[in-house]
């Protein structure tokens, strides 16, 4: 029951948000929301650390990783789908993030990989399709208002920045503490979702089964099947470089906490204007160039042994940025309104299946074995091959037709 009180304080609260949101432009409250939304993701490069920090090998971290990463992989086309047939994606994202709220701390319950595998699974369920939801949330608003997507992921890339130094400093004390840090960080998503515009389903999906009938089109399975291979070097990293930064070079949490905010202040200027320059160097130039600067940069990491001296490498960051909005956003031209979710979802899927999958687990046994340094080597050399492969043999004319895929068909 609820007493009289808290009915009042309830009809506040409500009120509140109602007077904030119709004083705030759609506009402005996905800038607001995608600002705190892309500070989640500072949590997670010490999920690694913690589990090196309690005395598991290499090989139990990958398997941890990509067990839970294929699993909840499985689970990516049913959620899209639902997402797809909601009446409002907006409180089905909002429900994702506060049951990662409640998870993601209750890994620190137990230290037997008996209880961290099933509990890191289950998080990931919900974790991994928050971001592919805010994708064609963000996507669906800018095209149908007109409005630039650029500066929407841009102020992730501030949120991520700024968090993630402090992030670094709460690592300091103790990484426990991230888990904790990441819990208020999501109650902060939750109360700036509310700001948003509802965004839901338009009109009824016929297909029975929409990611078989996307993954037949070509040029969508060519940039999915794209996307996944460079995904591969770029789970390399994600999966051991906090590892390799703090154990084989000498540097600290909170290092690797400023390396990543750097990273991340970087990629504000790119952000804002890759629109732009999406649209003047065109989708298929735009994937080649950017993965064969990609490739150097996976190369210094490789040559680079001072752990300072891994800022301005990491600073390259943008690049990877850079590839996740360009596929987005021609993604998202090709496809119709009813399926943006469910695409989104499957190169989300992929690129997790292989970043962390196939990455951490093959890496993982390989750094057992090799030490974490080769892989950065590999990883060069798998980027540079995918960015010139698809670019001479396999894209052709798919990402070269004359397509305005920043604003809204009419």
């Amino acid at each position: 029951m609820i007493d009289g009180w808290q009915y009042h304080e309830y009809n506040t609260t409500m009120s509140t948000v109602k007077t904030l949101k119709s004083r705030i432009r759609p506009y402005t409250a996905f800038l607001l929301f995608n600002l705190v939304f892309f500070m989640m993701d500072t949590a997670g490069g010490y999920f690694n650390m913690y589990l090196d920090g309690i005395g598991m090998s290499k090989t139990s971290i990958g398997l941890v990783t990509s067990i839970s990463a294929l699993v909840a992989m499985m689970f990516q086309p049913a959620l899209g789908g639902f997402a797809d047939r909601a009446k409002s994606k907006t409180r089905t994202l909002a429900g994702a993030i506060l049951l990662t709220a409640l998870l993601y701390p209750m890994l620190l319950i137990s230290k037997s990989i008996w209880w961290l595998l099933p509990a890191y699974t289950i998080y990931s369920i919900f974790r991994r399709f928050q971001p592919s939801l805010n994708t064609s949330i963000s996507l669906e608003f800018s095209e149908v208002t007109g409005g630039r997507y650029g500066p929407i992921r841009m102020m992730g890339a501030i949120g991520y920045a700024g968090t993630m130094a402090v992030m670094g400093g709460i690592a300091d004390l103790g990484v426990n503490w991230t888990f904790w840090a990441y819990t208020v960080v999501c109650l902060i998503n939750v109360g700036a979702i509310m700001l948003l515009p509802d965004i839901g389903l338009k009109e009824s999906a016929t297909v029975r089964s929409p990611t078989l009938a996307l993954l037949r089109r070509k040029p969508v399975l060519k940039l999915v099947v794209y996307a996944m291979l460079m995904s591969l070097a770029q789970g390399l990293f994600f999966s051991y470089f906090s590892i390799y930064l703090t154990q084989d070079l000498g540097g600290s949490p909170g290092l690797y906490g400023m390396i990543l905010s750097a990273a991340a202040v970087c990629e504000i200027p790119f952000l804002f204007f890759a629109d732009r320059i999406l649209r003047k160097l065109g989708a298929k130039r735009m994937l080649l160039l950017i993965g064969l600067t990609g490739s150097l940069r996976w190369f210094c990491t490789y040559w680079v042994q001072d752990p300072v001296m891994q800022t301005p490498v990491q600073s390259l960051n943008f690049l990877n940025i850079l590839r996740q909005v360009t596929v987005s956003l021609v993604l998202s031209r090709m496809v119709p309104p009813q399926f943006k979710t469910t695409a989104q979802t499957i190169v989300n899927m992929v690129m997790s299946i292989a970043s962390l999958t196939v990455s951490s687990l093959l890496g993982g046994v390989l750094a057992d074995a090799l030490g974490i340094r080769p892989l950065f080597l590999i990883a060069g050399v798998l980027t540079c091959v995918t960015a010139v492969g698809f670019h001479v043999f396999v894209f052709g004319n798919d990402l070269t037709e004359d397509v305005d895929y920043c604003t809204p068909s009419r």
